[in-house]
């Protein structure tokens, strides 16, 4: 019999981390050199890594998944107003955003991510790996724009890019592995009682 408190929703947590994974490859992939930022990054920015994660994080709410949550609402909101401020800029409603508001404004996600870092080991290994190298990637990112260091931004990118991989093979393992209810793609979980989820902590005992 199904617990009375158990979530009936299936879980967003593959499409926050599917979204997560897009945005942030789209959106520092002209960071890294190789291409031009162009219209469609933009676009990226704020339906697939804004408005899918935010999405997803808030129907996380409704399967008490504080993690994934806190993560894809907040993730989604820093890409809706990265993608945002972008098009005004490049309309000429805003004026281009200096180097100091941006290297302050990464700072504060970059404090933000290695908060969410300090909840991973309880988790999975796979998730712990994407947070890590979003701290770090956004940390030298925040360094580069503050400091006015392209060296430092272009691995900041590179780093993010990384990160986007990581969330991706993240993304299919919990996808697969739910499907075919077995570890097709492993994860690194942490011994534990069944959850029923690669990225809920356990349900307290009472």
């Amino acid at each position: 019999m199904r617990d009375r408190d158990e979530p009936r929703l299936a879980s967003p947590d593959t499409l926050g981390l599917w979204a997560f994974a897009l945005g942030t490859f789209m959106g520092n992939l002209p960071d890294t050199g190789q291409v031009e930022r162009a219209g469609l990054g933009t676009g990226v920015a704020v339906f697939l890594g804004g408005g899918a994660q935010l999405l997803a994080g808030l129907q996380e709410y409704r399967t008490r998944n504080v993690f994934g949550a806190t993560s894809f609402t907040a993730f989604g909101l820093f890409w809706i107003t990265i993608g945002v401020t972008d098009w005004l800029t490049g309309v000429h409603l805003l004026a281009p955003t200096d180097h100091v508001t941006l290297g302050c404004y990464l700072a504060c996600w970059t404090v933000f991510a290695f908060i969410l870092l300090g909840a991973t080991p309880a988790l999975n290994r796979a998730l712990e790996i994407t947070v890590f190298l979003s701290g770090v990637g956004l940390l030298a990112k925040t360094v580069g724009a503050l400091g006015s260091l392209a060296v430092l931004t272009r691995a900041g990118a590179w780093l993010l890019i990384a990160c986007a991989t990581a969330a991706a093979y993240t993304a299919a393992a919990q996808f697969w592995n739910t499907v075919h209810r077995r570890n097709v793609l492993p994860l690194g979980e942490p011994a534990r009682p069944d959850v029923g989820s690669h990225s809920r902590p356990p349900r307290p005992s009472h």
